[in-house]
């Protein structure tokens, strides 16, 4: 049940930790989603790479204080991802 919910239906392109809630849950999945503040706040994502975490709104950097980047998004940028700041092998 866990892994139906952790990506939903709705929106197969999210995760449990950015996931709503949704229109009219069952209680194990209300229950569930409750927990998803505790689980954000000892949870940090493995950077692999790259390419599922944004650059801003994902917590991906090292350090318990600002795990993400704290200043806006940047215009036309706002989609970036880790992997967009790698640079290429040669």
């Amino acid at each position: 049940m866990f892994l139906e919910f952790s990506k939903p239906s709705t929106n197969p392109n999210t995760n449990f930790l950015n996931a709503s809630l949704g229109h009219n849950p069952s209680v194990s999945c209300t229950s569930i989603w409750s927990a998803q503040a505790i689980v954000r706040e000892g949870c940090r994502l493995r950077v692999g790479s790259g390419e599922n975490l944004r650059v801003w709104g994902d917590a991906w950097l090292r350090g318990k204080t600002h795990a993400s980047i704290q200043s806006e998004p940047t215009p036309y940028f706002g989609d970036l991802t880790v992997r967009d700041l790698f640079l290429p092998r040669e």
